[in-house]
Order: structure tokens, then C-alpha cells, then sequence
């Protein structure tokens, strides 16, 4: 059940709100179609799994099958990668997918690369998801802050300062003001 499908995701160490039901049905709201795999342990609870997008290419190319921000299963069990993997496979080229993209939520380290060529992934040039998160610690002042930057990320900031360009923690009022510059940036 979705149900199921979604506890399993918030509990999983690995779980990510792009591989629950909700997002699966607003994706569907926008040309993809949505499909689950999932693994039983011997309890027969899910112990791995995915939630897959499918999407057709232009000019008749066949599909994609794209998995954001999964699977949602401990990497490090090769056993379990490989059946999960193996299944995925098989789905995909059942609906004629010409290519399975997926974008684990894995830390961005060598041993991860590793372990993606291992289970027969080829990095893409191009990626649906960012490749990483950064944190930036707060609780430092200012001038800390961007001495850890990029001299050209630094020169970007004073150059938007200059500029006119304010920073200023949003209100709920400022929710429209949000939405209308989201719009613009998304045209």
C-alpha cells in the first residue's frame, strides 16, 4: 500500500521525500507515470526498494526511467543492491525505457563512485537532482564566512551588495513576493 510504501521511506536512513507517494503523484500531474519495486526481508517488510518516473522522450525515442534520490537501500549490502538493481533493470526495459537514471541520496565521496560503478552505473554528464548539499556554519561572523569562499563567489556577493541587493530574513508576507520571483526565474 502507499502506506506501507511511505513509512518504509520516512524510516529508511536512506529515505527521501522525492521517493513518496506524494511526489510520485504530483510528478504524474506533469507527463510521468510512476512505478514502485520493492524488496521483503524474510519478515516480509520492505527492505529495499524505489519509487521509478517514467517519461517519454521526444520523437517516438522510447522512455526514460529515472529514479530521484533513490534507491532507498543500504548500498553497502551487495546482495540486496544487486537483486534491487537486477529488478529495476528488468522493469525498465519492460516499459521501454532506453536508459535508467538514478540519483541516490549518497554523500558525494569516492567510495560512493565506487560502489555505483560496482552495481553497473556510469556517471551522467547531465543530472535532474543537484550533486551535492553544502552547509555553510552560521554561527561564525560575516568575514569568516566568505574568507572559506571562492574569490569569484565573494567578488559575486559584494558585487550584488553594490548593487543594491539586500538580504533579509522572509515573513509570511513575503510568501507572494516568493512565489511571483520563483515564476520569473522558472520562465
Amino acid at each position: 500500500t502507499e502506506k506501507t510504501w511511505d513509512d518504509f521511506v520516512a524510516a529508511h536512513w536512506r529515505g527521501h521525500l522525492l521517493q513518496t507517494t506524494p511526489w510520485g503523484k504530483l510528478k504524474s500531474q506533469f507527463g510521468w507515470s510512476v512505478e514502485r519495486v520493492a524488496l521483503s526481508d524474510p519478515s516480509g517488510d520492505i527492505a529495499a526498494g524505489a519509487q521509478i518516473l517514467f517519461r517519454r522522450l521526444p520523437f517516438g525515442l522510447g522512455k526514460l526511467a529515472y529514479v530521484p534520490r533513490g534507491p532507498v537501500l543500504d548500498w553497502q549490502d551487495a546482495e540486496i543492491t544487486l537483486r534491487l538493481i537486477e529488478a529495476l533493470d528488468q522493469i525498465a526495459r519492460a516499459r521501454g525505457a532506453l536508459a535508467l537514471a538514478v540519483e541516490p541520496e549518497l554523500p558525494f565521496a569516492p567510495e560512493n563512485s565506487d560502489r555505483m560503478a560496482q552495481a553497473g552505473f556510469a556517471p551522467g554528464a547531465v543530472t535532474i537532482q543537484p550533486r551535492r548539499t553544502l552547509l555553510v556554519d552560521i554561527t561564525v561572523d560575516e568575514d569568516q564566512i566568505l574568507a572559506a569562499m571562492k574569490s569569484k563567489t565573494r567578488y559575486n556577493i559584494r558585487l550584488a551588495a553594490r548593487k543594491g541587493v539586500t538580504v533579509r530574513q522572509g515573513t509570511a508576507a513575503d510568501v507572494g513576493i516568493f512565489n511571483e520571483l520563483m515564476a520569473v526565474t522558472g520562465e
